[in-house]
Formats: structure tokens, C-alpha cells, sequence
């Protein structure tokens, strides 16, 4: 029998988002491939997936780390930068226009992100893993915060940041829009976060990406199977964001439509299938050891 040579975590995002998102993501994971995720922790939904977690042994539990929805778990005077004057979390474009400008403070960050996995260890949750909602931990000055936060907390574990899209692959093009510059850009300044900012965690050797042509033309298990057949011996992560309707998260949840065609495709049993033809083994954070992984 050929040995298995490509290992799999299925991450699903925005676990305690909602009820709808969280039950959503343990059907995938109970009905099909998704071993991981990651939940947010001042979410309406984010007791209820703690509660819920007992019935999941085997699913691998990281936290996302929030910066652009709701409330921070802090009071405001402590995180007077982050917010508006309502004291919720700046909107998103917002947000990242103040980390690029250098306008958020990288104490409060740290601080905040602090506080949303010790939220976890009170509920006697251990988190498999660290990453964050809309990558904000890519972002100058975030990403100094959250090494900070992950080291002082004992988070070894991360989502990488570089992205591969297929064998022509990993090529930018497939995987960073944009122009060419950008693309390139984009690409050195990811790889520095990972090999430079983030040296010492444990992670994946890669994150995947369908490539888009296959999204534009609604064909999103041929884009998976595409991607996962191309990629050479090694650990990679696969993101999705699955979900039942209604009961999204906050109202002008952006994935709403995805959320949707992401539990049809991660329970779909033909991709299952087609992970065990191909040899290709499923895993959670739970197994990263840094042996086989990138452990820079």
C-alpha cells in the first residue's frame, strides 16, 4: 500500500459566531471532512459552541482572534484605540486602514488578544491553535501583538501565512490578486511573517486556496481536488466557513451564500472518497509536532 504522504486540517472559521454558524460547522466535521476550528469568543454564539464541544471529542478547537466584530472582551479605556464610541470594534476597512497607518495601539492589541484565550483556559479550553478573523494578525502592528499574546499564553500552534493555489502554481497569479507587482509583493512580505515574525511556531508547510477560475465557474470540489492533487508530499491546511440558515452571525454576514455551499461541499462523501483514494490522511492542530511540519 502506498504510504500516506499529504496530511489535511480541515479549519472551519467563526465557530461561535452564531448558533446557525456553530451547528453548521459540527455537522461538517460530524458528517464530513472539517477537523478544526476556530472559534471567536465574544460572539452571541460563543457559550453555546463551548457547550456543545463535549459532544466533539475529536474535533480540534483553536481560537480566532478578533478584532473587527462585536465588543472587545476588555472594557473600553483599556483598548480606547480599537473601538469606536460606542465601544465596538472598529468596521473592518476601518480597521485595517488604522493598523497600515501605524493608528492602533500594539499593547492594547496584545492586551485584547490576551484576554480572548484566556477567556478559553476559564472555561477550561486549551486552544489547539491561533489565527485570527480576517487574517488581521497578517497586519502591521497586529502581527508583532499576537506573537507577543500566543508567547506569553503558551500557543505554539499557528495558521501559516503563505498561501499555495496549485502546482503552476503555488504561482502568485493563482494564489495573490492584483497586479503583478502586488502579487509579488504580497508573496515576500507573507513569507517574512512566516520564516521572520512568526520563527518558532509550529504550522503548516502550507495554506491552500482554490484557485479562482474554479470559484467563478461554481466549481468548487473540482477546485479542491485540482489543489490537493497538485501539491508534493507535506502538511497543509484547507480554510472553510460553513454554516446553516437562517441564523447567520450579526446582521451583513459576507458569507452568507459560502456558508451554505461550504457544508454541501466539506460533507459532500465523494470528496471523502476522494481523500482516501488518494492517500491524503485528515488531521486536526492536534498533530502538528513540528517533525514533519514547518517549525522555523
Amino acid at each position: 500500500m502506498q504510504s500516506r504522504s499529504k496530511r489535511l486540517i480541515v479549519n472551519a472559521d467563526d465557530f461561535g459566531m452564531s448558533r446557525g454558524i456553530t451547528d453548521g460547522i459540527l455537522r461538517a466535521h460530524q458528517d464530513g471532512i472539517v477537523t478544526s476550528t476556530s472559534i471567536m469568543v465574544n460572539m452571541p454564539g460563543s457559550e453555546y459552541a463551548i457547550q456543545r464541544m463535549p459532544e466533539f471529542p475529536s474535533l480540534g478547537v483553536g481560537v480566532h482572534l478578533n478584532l473587527s466584530e462585536g465588543r472587545p472582551l476588555l472594557p473600553p479605556h483599556k483598548v480606547s484605540t480599537l473601538i469606536t464610541k460606542d465601544g465596538v470594534f472598529h468596521p473592518l476597512l476601518e480597521m485595517i486602514h488604522r493598523m497600515w497607518h501605524w493608528q492602533l495601539s500594539e499593547r492594547e492589541i496584545e492586551a485584547e488578544f490576551r484576554a480572548q484565550i484566556q477567556w478559553l483556559k476559564e472555561r477550561g479550553l486549551t486552544p489547539t491553535h491561533a489565527d485570527s478573523h480576517q487574517h488581521m494578525y497578517t497586519y502591521p502592528p497586529t502581527a508583532i501583538a499576537f506573537r507577543r499574546a500566543l508567547q506569553a499564553e503558551g500557543v505554539r500552534k499557528i495558521r501559516g501565512t503563505v498561501t499555495r493555489a496549485g502546482q503552476r502554481g503555488g504561482s502568485i497569479r493563482q494564489t495573490y490578486g492584483g497586479t503583478l507587482l502586488r502579487q509579488v509583493a504580497v508573496r515576500g512580505y507573507m513569507e517574512f511573517l512566516q520564516n521572520v515574525v512568526f520563527h518558532g511556531f509550529i504550522y503548516p508547510d502550507s495554506c491552500l486556496a482554490i484557485p479562482r477560475t474554479y470559484r467563478d465557474r461554481g466549481a468548487l470540489a473540482e477546485g479542491v481536488r485540482f489543489v490537493l492533487n497538485h501539491q508534493p508530499s507535506g502538511t497543509y491546511q484547507l480554510g472553510c466557513h460553513p454554516g446553516i440558515t437562517p441564523d447567520h452571525a450579526a446582521e451583513g454576514d459576507d458569507f452568507e451564500g459560502r456558508r451554505k455551499c461550504d457544508l454541501q461541499l466539506f460533507t459532500d462523501p465523494e470528496l471523502r472518497e476522494h481523500l482516501q483514494r488518494n492517500y491524503i490522511e485528515l488531521i486536526s492542530y492536534r498533530q502538528l509536532d513540528g517533525g514533519n511540519d514547518r517549525s522555523t
